[in-house]
């Protein structure tokens, strides 16, 4: 057998098993793929717009995904959402429903905040109940009041 010969072969057989840990970490990566709930101003029909309500449903929604992975919600970029009443009281006033289910919230720049305006009632903003887990990207949280002896104005956690 030629040198030319061996090193083709070996050639050969590295392409090969490169292809083979290729395949095997594409299977690897599917297998690892998430069920997304994705709200955002492009996506039809979840998408919703800059008002509570609609990122109150958003926030319910995700809740209800019960894989492991959970659901994310991603806001439109930009968006102002200014609470204005208690939305939640399982674990004290909470001006979003609480977070149960494992849910990330991808913010573009929103902001979430409390109003300010004389008359709005004292509430956080989120709580993530035990059990429930709650990652945040790119956001401002801001406003929140927690008067009930149990902290988290902007975020109480008592899960992960």
């Amino acid at each position: 057998m030629s040198s030319t010969s061996k090193t083709s072969d070996g050639l050969a057989a590295r392409a090969i098993q490169r292809s083979t840990v290729l395949i095997g970490m594409s299977i690897a990566v599917m297998a690892l793929q998430v069920a997304t709930f994705t709200v955002s101003a492009s996506a039809a029909p979840a998408a919703i717009g800059c008002t509570t309500p609609e990122l109150a449903a958003a926030l319910t929604t995700a809740n209800a995904d019960t894989t492991v992975a959970g659901a994310t919600v991603t806001l439109p970029a930009a968006c102002v959402y200014t609470l204005t009443t208690v939305g939640d009281t399982s674990d004290g006033p909470t001006g979003l429903p609480a977070i149960t289910g494992h849910v990330t919230i991808v913010g573009n720049g929103a902001t979430i905040t409390r109003s300010a305006a004389t008359g709005t009632p004292d509430f956080r903003i989120l709580v993530v109940a035990a059990g429930g887990n709650l990652t945040l990207q790119s956001f401002t949280i801001s406003g929140g009041v927690a008067n009930d002896g149990s902290g988290g104005g902007g975020v109480l956690n008592r899960g992960t």
